[in-house]
């Protein structure tokens, strides 16, 4: 049986490790998005909308929050070959409005066609890094007080 604190602790590095994890992969493949070539895109599906929340605080009673829950999957054709792709951007950001009604771009990683986004803004992974850099202040706090804390048994005078 798991303990209160060994459950939080499991937690607190089970979220290190992952968003840590998330970051590292997506630097990795996001790396250099804003000079992969392109093809031109067409949307096969959307949805979902924009909502806003009241979120009234202290200091704002009439506070409210924008929650994007819109997406777009998009087809594009690479070397003979459809591929769907569903990023807006590397961090999922909202697709912006066209209004020169261009057509879309798909800008797809060479080594990779099947990864691709629409707009190739560098990949950020706030979050990911947010809260890998608090949970990792707490895993290097408990790592030393339990290494600190932890003493060399010593033999007693009658051994």
């Amino acid at each position: 049986m798991i303990r209160g604190h060994s459950l939080l602790l499991l937690l607190i590095y089970g979220a290190f490790a992952v968003s840590g994890g998330c970051y590292v992969k997506g630097m990795l493949i996001y790396r250099g998005v804003e000079s992969w070539p392109s093809v031109e895109a067409t949307i096969v599906g959307s949805g979902g909308r924009e909502v806003v929340v009241s979120t009234p605080t202290r200091y704002d009673p009439t506070g409210t929050t924008r929650i994007d829950s819109r997406f777009v999957e998009f087809q594009y054709l690479v070397e003979g070959k459809f591929y769907r792709g569903i990023s807006i951007t590397p961090d999922g950001g909202a697709l912006l409005p066209n209004h020169r009604d261009e057509p879309l771009r798909a800008f797809y990683k060479p080594s990779s066609p099947d990864i691709a986004v629409l707009v190739p803004v560098p990949f950020r992974g706030t979050g990911f890094l947010s809260t890998a850099g608090f949970t990792g202040i707490l895993v290097v706090a408990h790592l030393w007080f339990f290494f600190r804390g932890a003493r060399p048994l010593r033999k007693g005078r009658g051994d």
